[in-house]
């Protein structure tokens, strides 16, 4: 996902400011899915 946003900016579809909050966004979504598939684990 990060390349695509970065392909995005190179691209002038979207600014470096929207790259940078998207780009933060997929990081914060990233980590609750980690979380959610290791408490998914843990409790099988």
């Amino acid at each position: 996902m990060e390349y695509q946003l970065l392909l995005c900016k190179d691209l002038c579809y979207i600014s470096d400011v929207t790259q940078q909050q998207l780009e933060v966004a997929v990081v914060e979504v990233k980590r609750m899915l980690t979380a959610f598939i290791q408490k998914l684990r843990r409790a099988s």
